[in-house]
């Protein structure tokens, strides 16, 4: 049976943990990159069984 999981996270900000060049813009750590007013995570869990061969 697989079980589904969807979170929603509203104002996401991703920032740089190093010092970063993106085009002609260069980003100190701490400093925002990138802003998402909304996103979406999801995840997929099967469960599964083990399964012996003999013969």
């Amino acid at each position: 049976m697989a079980q589904y999981g969807i979170r929603d996270i509203v104002d996401l900000v991703l920032k740089a943990r190093t010092h970063v060049k993106i085009g002609n813009q260069t980003f100190h750590p701490g400093q925002p990159v990138v802003y998402f007013t909304t996103a979406q995570t999801a995840t997929v869990e099967g469960a599964a069984t083990q399964v012996y061969a003999q013969g």
